[in-house]
């Protein structure tokens, strides 16, 4: 008799009682999961009705709070090299010597060793611009400098391409030369096939030269620089891939 009286009381309750709210959220990596809970964490945002039939990524999302991107933070993830902060400028700090500034979905490294907290410029610097696949949810970053033909591409899961130069005349071929030693393709995008040992080959210091012939001119542009600050860039764009605010 007692149970029941017990579900009839539950039948009489009003329904939304026991409703639960609709919240879109998203992890570190990038992926979204739909949660019914009473309190959100702060990275998610309520679903109206009319939103449950929406593509998630098209849904604007807050930023998560006490980041894990910082410069504190990425400084003291590092155990085997130098990286210090500096007080000067938000968010700005240093790898082994090199000066970068960080943000959540970006960074720019200096080009040059001259380029620190007291004479920061946006002059030849690397640019680490990252973003996330709409589709897949992966996330990835291109590096390039202010002015010149080579793009270094970091992938989740730390894999990397190298290419030069756009929009390239069908048939020609791209060239780059690290030091001494010279690599060609004819790839149509200018994407070197041994990307990764390029990357290992240019080491601050490195001279390289790269070359390729841009549609619809049929002649070849040059472009020579010195490298420096490249492999903190790649390091960068890993440490965003993994921890950073990337929409």
């Amino acid at each position: 008799m007692l149970v029941k009286s017990i579900i009839a009381l539950l039948v009489l309750l009003p329904t939304h009682a026991f409703a639960f709210d609709t919240w879109l959220c998203e992890d570190s990596t990038g992926r979204r999961y739909q949660v019914s809970q009473n309190v959100p964490s702060d990275s998610c945002k309520k679903l109206e009705d009319h939103q449950m039939t929406w593509d998630p990524a098209s849904i604007e999302l807050p930023k998560r709070s006490n980041p894990k991107w910082g410069i504190e933070a990425f400084c003291a993830a590092r155990k085997t090299v130098a990286c210090e902060t500096s007080d000067n400028a938000l968010e700005l700090g240093a790898l082994d010597g090199t000066w970068f500034r960080l943000s959540e979905d970006s960074a720019s490294v200096a080009g040059a060793k001259d380029r620190g907290p007291d004479s920061w410029t946006d002059n030849a610097h690397w640019r680490v611009n990252c973003s996330r696949d709409k589709m897949s949810s992966r996330r990835s970053c291109m590096i390039n400098k202010d002015k010149g033909d080579l793009y270094v591409f970091v992938s989740q899961g730390g894999g990397v391409s190298v290419s030069v130069g756009y929009e390239h005349f069908p048939g020609s071929q791209t060239s780059i030369k690290i030091g001494a030693k010279r690599f060609d393709t004819r790839d149509r995008d200018g994407d070197f096939g041994n990307s990764a040992q390029l990357v290992r080959l240019m080491r601050d210091g490195t001279s390289v030269v790269t070359r390729y012939m841009k549609w619809p001119y049929q002649h070849y542009l040059d472009d020579d620089f010195v490298v420096y600050g490249l492999g903190t860039s790649v390091t960068v764009a890993n440490w965003l891939i993994k921890n950073g605010d990337i929409r």
